[in-house]
């Protein structure tokens, strides 16, 4: 009886460990794929996004103003990184459909302004107005509209970094949890082993015949 009950808290131990292994198998492989998706939106959306605000847009318009590049050479800036931030822009928006955040929001109102701004100059691009488009550098109008936008996705991007190391706490504290359970399995598994093993031993010694004492009397 003491045997069949060892066998049971054997199983029962073993199923709490398999239990706990499949949850944290599980919780790793989801904590993996969202840490995956959240590098993925940084490395080919949010970081050539703050690039093509806060260096293409600028660089370009800075080097048309001191005559370091002509103006068609700025309109051809212009025009592809108008494409580009469309385009990343969209992917952002896929990236985040469902999820979108009050920073997103911003994001998207602060970028249509910027988009806006490109327009504008691209009209004075085509009107050859250089000293206009050196106006808008130099009276801070370009950077009042780039510095919001440049500024949000810091934040988006800090934000980002501070789940994702929440993320990975999160999951270094269930492998040690694990451990844990892993440890407490073995140590009780092999007391339930010492202690079926020693009931066996008390079992076949009860059971063990005894040699009879008395004597057959001689018939002769």
């Amino acid at each position: 009886m003491k045997s069949k009950h060892a066998i049971i808290a054997m199983l029962f131990i073993v199923a709490i460990f398999v239990s706990k292994g499949l949850y944290t198998s599980s919780m790793l492989r989801s904590k993996i794929d969202h840490s995956y998706k959240e590098f993925e939106v940084v490395t080919n959306t949010l970081s050539p996004l703050f690039d093509s605000y806060g260096l293409a847009l600028v660089d370009s318009q800075v080097k048309v103003s001191h005559d370091l590049i002509t103006i068609d050479q700025f309109r051809s800036i212009l025009t592809k990184t108008l494409q580009q931030q469309h385009i990343l822009l969209d992917t952002y928006k896929r990236s985040v459909s469902g999820v979108e955040t009050i920073d997103d929001k911003e994001l998207f109102i602060r970028t249509q302004r910027v988009t806006e701004y490109i327009k504008n100059i691209q009209v004075l691009t085509v009107r050859g107005d250089i000293k206009e488009i050196h106006n808008q550098l130099y009276n801070g109008e370009m950077y009042r509209v780039i510095d919001p936008v440049t500024e949000i996705i810091n934040k988006i991007l800090e934000n980002k970094f501070d789940a994702a190391e929440k993320s990975r706490k999160i999951a270094l504290d269930e492998l040690v949890a694990y451990e844990k359970v892993v440890y407490f399995t073995a140590a009780l598994t092999i007391i339930l082993g010492v202690a079926l093993f020693r009931c066996k031993g008390d079992c076949v010694a009860k059971k063990k015949p005894r040699r009879s004492t008395k004597r057959i009397k001689n018939r002769y």
